[in-house]
């Protein structure tokens, strides 16, 4: 990560902000788009733009399954959450153009623009009360 007078850059910092407030919709009985409005409504508001493309996703027998968890939404829309789904949250966004293509290397995204563009994501099981997640990496 890129490393400010000693503490994350403001980006960086704003990406896991977002991801934070996502993963405390994940709970039984929310939607989709109440973890998708709050990495939109973070992210917009500071000025920058969420990926349309790159989504997060639901955990199961295969790496990315079904549900598609987008970082644009409306609250109140989308999938209910059901008590031990899992999922992956992810926030994906750019201080220009979120949008992406894939590089000659055939692994590495860049943004269309140039811009520099931030990812966070953790993998959380719904929960009745609230999210368990799964993938912290502050506990590593």
């Amino acid at each position: 990560s890129v490393i400010v007078g000693g503490g994350k850059s403001p980006f960086l910092a704003l990406g896991e902000e977002a991801l934070w407030k996502a993963i405390n919709e994940a709970k039984s009985g929310n939607r989709i788009g109440d973890i998708s409005q709050q990495i939109q409504q973070t992210i917009e508001k500071a000025g920058y733009s969420v990926s349309k493309s790159l989504v997060g996703h639901g955990v199961g027998r295969e790496l990315h399954e079904d549900p598609i968890v987008p970082g644009l939404g409306k609250a109140g829309t989308g999938m209910v959450l059901k008590e031990n789904m899992t999922i992956a949250i992810e926030v994906i966004y750019a201080s220009g153009n979120a949008e992406v293509y894939l590089s000659d290397d055939g692994w590495t995204y860049v943004t269309q623009d140039h811009s520099i563009g931030g990812l966070f994501e953790m993998s959380v099981i719904i929960g009745k009360e609230g999210p368990e997640v799964l993938t912290d990496w502050r506990k590593v």
